[in-house]
């Protein structure tokens, strides 16, 4: 399945935009998206999850607790937070779903910094989201927020999901969305590329890593190729819940068994 349908890849104005970040634009080889994903994280970690509750007014921490309920029920054993980065996700899951969480991430600088807010008991691996280093049937679910479209490929990422999580588990994966349809979109788009990476410069964030990740939610593609390569990697009972407006979107699937 090409991954790039409905997706829009960036144009040489936007990798100016992105300015020293552009290398981790989707349409990148991996060799390069990949080490320029981690240094742009670990350059911006420290204002990260600030700037996100304030330019989301603060619904991202609804977003995430809504994914940890949208993982049960589910088998015994632990659950793993997908490009964990800054840790955000993990007291989600541990307070909904009372089980261990295992941290993976491309960087291991930002695995440590999370450590400083996080409660002992998430143990930390660094390694890559598509090719995770873990046994089969090992973890009763997978989580992740707003990694999607960082990963090297969706259909390769959803059967390495489907090779490590348990018969019976389930995948959660949440991340932005550009709305489709009527005059909502075109006034959110306007806001999401020429607004946000202003503002959350206003607001002392880094406004090259904004341009990035906005490029990277258009690079997505769309709900139903999503979908159906879910529904190929082997997931029954796919869904995709829509956040506010559309502007974010909650894969849900289940491993049969």
């Amino acid at each position: 399945m090409d991954q790039r349908k409905g997706g829009a890849y960036p144009d040489e104005a936007t990798r100016q935009r992105a300015g020293r970040h552009a290398e981790g634009l989707a349409g990148r080889p991996w060799e390069r998206r990949a080490p320029a994903l981690r240094r742009m994280f670990e350059e911006i970690s420290g204002d990260y999850d600030r700037l996100n509750s304030r330019l989301s007014l603060g619904l991202d921490r609804r977003w995430r607790a809504g994914l940890a309920r949208a993982l049960e029920p589910l088998p015994p054993g632990p659950v793993l937070d997908l490009a964990s980065g800054t840790g955000a996700l993990v007291s989600p899951l541990v307070q909904r779903l009372q089980r261990p969480v295992v941290r993976l991430d491309l960087s291991a600088a930002l695995l440590r910094r999370a450590e400083e807010r996080l409660a002992p008991g998430s143990p930390a691996i660094v390694g890559e989201m598509d090719r995770l280093p873990f046994r089969d049937d090992s973890f009763a679910a997978v989580a992740q927020g707003f990694a999607l479209r960082h990963s090297r490929g969706c259909d390769a990422l959803f059967r390495e999901l489907h090779r490590v999580v348990k018969p019976g588990g389930r995948v959660a994966l949440l991340d932005m969305r550009l709305p489709l349809g009527g005059g909502i979109e075109a006034v959110y788009r306007l806001y999401f590329r020429r607004v946000l990476p202003r503002l959350a410069s206003f607001l002392g964030g880094d406004r090259a890593a904004y341009e990035m990740m906005v490029a990277s939610v258009a690079a997505l593609p769309t709900e139903a190729v999503l979908m159906a390569a879910l529904r190929d990697a082997g997931f029954v009972e796919t869904e995709s819940r829509p956040g506010i407006l559309g502007s974010v979107r909650l894969l849900v699937a289940r491993r049969p068994g």
